[in-house]
């Protein structure tokens, strides 16, 4: 029976090699439960984002944006260098939140850090700071900053509070200052998006070649697609 040794044990240890693929790929989809990527998305890959269909005239849209999603993930180290970040527009359902997890995911499998969360997510990890002595706003700050990659999703499905928006600002400037690219994805337009989080904010994230790619399509959940949003 094959086997494979058991890394890091002090003695030579071998265990059944199906048994230490199982426990590889676990420690795999612990990592993205660790980053905060949905189990919804632990498993899709590029192959799986919905290209072309009898019923869509956007098929040559969508190929381009999968198109482009897939060099920033080839190519991450090179855009981590210069921090160029991606926005993500569109209607639910079209493909979003499914293409920035697989680069996110893309992103740890490379050996890189990673994280996902919403915008709902960050401001209740500020809010949960208040009269508390063990952490404070910056904390969260910092562990938002810290990722060479951050997916920042539901952006502008809040209340468009000041404290929305400072952590919104604090996150976004900390990650400019450091160079760190971040994908921010929105169910509004590139122009509603500029009201919610400011012109400054969309100014740095278009920085050195940042996209921002517009998801025009209709929903795939709407069509009996694959749900992916």
């Amino acid at each position: 029976m094959e086997t494979k040794a058991l890394r890091g044990h002090k003695f030579p240890m071998s265990i059944p090699a199906p048994a230490a693929e199982k426990f590889a790929e676990q420690r795999r989809k612990n990592c993205f439960l660790s980053c905060g990527i949905p189990l919804r998305f632990f498993e899709s890959e590029f192959s799986g984002y919905i290209v072309q269909d009898a019923c869509s005239e956007y098929a040559k849209a969508r190929g381009k944006v999968l198109e482009v999603c897939r060099a920033y993930a080839g190519r991450f180290p090179e855009h981590a260098a210069l921090g160029r970040s991606m926005i993500f527009t569109g209607a639910p359902g079209t493909g979003k939140t499914m293409l920035a997890c697989i680069i996110a995911k893309s992103v740890i499998e490379r050996g890189m850090s990673a994280k996902y969360a919403t915008v709902y997510r960050l401001v209740g990890e500020v809010k949960d700071t208040y009269g508390r002595s063990s952490e404070t706003e910056r904390d969260v700050f910092a562990r938002y900053i810290a990722p060479d990659l951050l997916v920042l999703d539901e952006v502008g499905m809040q209340y468009g509070t000041d404290t929305e928006r400072l952590a919104l600002w604090e996150v976004m400037n900390g990650r400019y200052e450091s160079m760190k690219p971040t994908i921010l994805v929105s169910n509004l337009t590139a122009e509603e998006m500029s009201g919610y989080v400011g012109d400054r904010v969309i100014d740095r994230m278009r920085e050195n070649g940042g996209a921002v790619l517009a998801f025009t399509w209709e929903s795939f959940r709407s069509r009996g697609g694959n749900g992916n949003a």
